[in-house]
């Protein structure tokens, strides 16, 4: 969805949104409900980098969706708490008869504001409950988002001159438990994705890759000495999962729009092998260690698939209350050949093949 149409979808709808203008002609769209990103252009007329749900355009059916409805799949760049099994699922017996996102998670009740140039914050306040802990958790999130420049400006790897256009920003995002309750949780940052394209994940040597849905083969997965590569199609639903040892921090996906350019985007996220990582499984729930999944949709959902990671645990059992993740989020648009030589860049200065 081009950018135009999708802000006046936004306003037809009268869902709040916001714009930061980048000053080489992109720009980002920063939804309140659901607080996250819904827009990313890294030209004016470029295409959206990210997935949004294409019912948006018709106004009858996503009012009942988005504005009277508490419907989680709007599309854009979203953050949940895990582990999944934790918050999502209250019988991991009847894992899809049981799931659902909860209300106050997303769409939530959000409030977006603009206090500096060049960024804007979300808050919320929330209760969740905690299935499988028993408890309820009375919550603070609060979300940080700016624009930011080029990466490539400070690396001098290209011999050959390349062209593209950019857009980037970052992601600061601080989750508060208010009450007294003691409960692991973490933070789970998950983008959706146009599908048509290829995820690519640098791993440390060859990564041991598992599956949290059916098998995932040889047409969606590639597994080599220093990368996974993972392909986004949506017509299968397949789910991957690499655990926090073998990443390094980076992951990209590329695709080829309907205009004919490419698109590439990538995120950087922290990554600490010390720490705990909760996401589990449903089929092996000790099973830890689990921080970088890849999701494709059969199509049920719409034509997306997602790149996600997770944070290490809060364990509120020592007396923290309060849990902080960063990432930053770089997209190009451009030939083919470009995108490439960007992709190949970006995660290759953390990859040890």
């Amino acid at each position: 969805m081009k950018s135009a149409q999708l802000i006046q979808s936004l306003n037809q709808l009268g869902l709040t949104s916001q714009i930061l203008e980048a000053d080489g002609g992109g720009h980002l769209i920063v939804l309140e409900r659901g607080g996250r990103v819904i827009g990313v252009y890294s030209e004016e007329h470029s295409e959206n980098v990210i997935w949004v749900h294409p019912q948006l355009s018709d106004t009858d059916l996503a009012y009942g969706q988005y504005v009277s409805g508490i419907d989680w799949n709007i599309g854009g760049d979203r953050t949940w708490i895990s582990p999944e099994v934790e918050f999502n699922v209250a019988d991991t017996s009847s894992f899809w008869e049981s799931y659902r996102v909860q209300p106050s998670i997303d769409p939530g009740h959000y409030t977006l504001d603009s206090k500096e140039k060049g960024c804007l914050t979300l808050q919320q306040n929330l209760v969740v409950d905690a299935y499988r802990a028993q408890k309820q958790l009375t919550l603070d999130l609060k979300k940080r988002i700016c624009l930011i420049p080029d990466p490539l400006k400070s690396i001098q790897k290209f011999h050959t001159p390349i062209s593209y256009a950019y857009l980037g920003y970052s992601m600061e995002n601080t989750l508060t438990i208010l009450n007294d309750e003691s409960v692991s949780l973490s933070l789970w940052n998950l983008v959706q994705l146009p599908a048509g394209g290829e995820i690519v994940v640098p791993t440390r040597g060859k990564a041991v890759v598992h599956d949290f849905f059916q098998p995932t083969g040889p047409s969606h997965l590639s597994v080599l000495p220093g990368e996974v590569r993972f392909k986004l199609d949506a017509q299968s639903q397949h789910k991957i999962s690499i655990k926090v040892n073998d990443v390094t921090g980076r992951a990209g996906y590329i695709r080829k729009g309907k205009d004919g350019k490419h698109y590439l985007f990538i995120r950087q996220f922290d990554v600490d092998a010390s720490a705990e990582y909760g996401d589990v499984p449903a089929h092996a729930l000790s099973d830890k260690g689990h921080c970088v999944q890849c999701y494709n949709d059969s199509g049920d959902l719409g034509q997306f698939g997602e790149l996600e990671y997770h944070t290490p645990m809060l364990d509120t059992s020592s007396g923290n209350k309060t849990l902080q993740d960063n990432n930053q989020v770089w997209c190009y648009s451009g030939k083919l050949e470009d995108m490439l030589r960007i992709q190949q860049s970006l995660l290759d200065l953390l990859t040890n093949k």
